[in-house]
């Protein structure tokens, strides 16, 4: 019983550990994949969340490039109820339009598509004094609108008369939703804020009240992680005629998010090395089995032959102990 004992003690032993260096191994492995899987899939998701945004930028930023050419039929001219009719087009062409507002030489609004707000005055701000020489302005953070009481994101250009010279600025105030949209959409299970390339949060998904705040994160590093979330980034490309707003994307992601996945395979392993184990054991009790019941035997029949019985040892096992047997039997007819 001893041998017996032994032999399944160490063969036990050794499909145990390794069983369990195996798991280790697979575990540490699998953790690695699904972490790189994760930092591939959330980067992806990112660029294209970002693309997504600047593609909305850019058709707001081409529309003004369109409304504000100095060749414009209806722009240029003194019409003002077709003026109101192009502007009203295009804010049901697209839901990110809010209304649309003129501006004479002076900053003061002479025209708006929702009438609201007239004879206030912009010239002070930039995005009267970039339009008005010409150029075209979009704001890189959002503007509260206490006209729409909404926050909006304003773009601007000049606005020319059949002459060609500038005769005031055109403004289109935007909605944030389409971004906020896009933000929703792709991050459902993640916490994400866009930064603006100040430092400042223009969105979050999460964390209304920590909006226009300094961000606490560092907007210029690629990837870290705290006790708590994976964070990953990254920076809005410019896309075509848009020149891009700098703005920086970050994505925290709960680390419970990856132990869910961690906790279901160590689930599985756990029921599929249990399985394993319980195999190896009835297998090992079996070969050793194998291997001491022919030397139990042979150490059974060397017992009677010293007390003057001979008796022969049964051949079984493997071919060693039957060779053994073999042996023993013609020692034991030679004595």
């Amino acid at each position: 019983m001893k041998l017996r004992f032994t032999l399944f003690i160490v063969l036990s032993g050794i499909a145990i550990l390794t069983t369990i260096l195996i798991g280790a191994f697979v575990f540490g492995m699998f953790f690695h994949i699904l972490e790189n899987n994760l930092k591939t899939s959330t980067e992806n998701l990112i660029n294209s969340s970002l693309d997504a945004i600047s593609h909305n930028m850019f058709e707001r930023y081409n529309d003004m490039l369109i409304l504000t050419d100095n060749i414009h039929p209806i722009m240029t001219s003194n019409n003002i109820k077709n003026k109101l009719i192009l502007l009203h087009a295009f804010e049901q062409s697209s839901k990110s339009y809010l209304s649309f507002s003129i501006y004479d030489n002076d900053g003061k609004k002479i025209l708006d598509t929702r009438n609201v707000g007239i004879n206030n005055t912009v010239s002070s701000e930039e995005l009267f004094n970039t339009a008005i020489q010409g150029k075209i302005y979009f704001d890189k953070i959002p503007t509260y609108s206490t006209d729409l009481n909404q926050n909006t994101i304003r773009f601007s250009g000049p606005v020319y008369d059949q002459d060609k010279n500038i005769m005031g600025v055109l403004v289109a105030n935007t909605s944030t939703m389409p971004i906020t949209d896009i933000i929703n959409h792709s991050f459902q299970k993640s916490q994400t804020d866009i930064i603006s390339k100040d430092g400042i949060i223009i969105f979050s998904n999460y964390d209304n009240t920590s909006l226009f705040t300094p961000s606490d994160y560092q907007v210029q590093k690629k990837q870290y992680s705290d006790d708590d979330f994976f964070i990953f980034s990254g920076i809005q490309k410019e896309y075509l005629d848009y020149p891009s707003s700098g703005w920086t994307m970050l994505v925290k992601i709960s680390k419970d998010y990856l132990w869910k996945d961690m906790v279901n395979q160590q689930i599985t392993f756990t029921v599929v090395s249990t399985i394993i184990v319980v195999g190896i054991i009835v297998i090992s009790v079996l070969l050793s089995k194998t291997i001491s019941r022919p030397l139990l035997n042979l150490k059974n029949t060397a017992i009677q032959i010293q007390n003057g019985n001979y008796a022969e040892v049964k051949k079984e096992g493997t071919d060693e102990t039957k060779e053994l047997a073999s042996a023993f039997n013609a020692m034991s007819k030679s004595i």
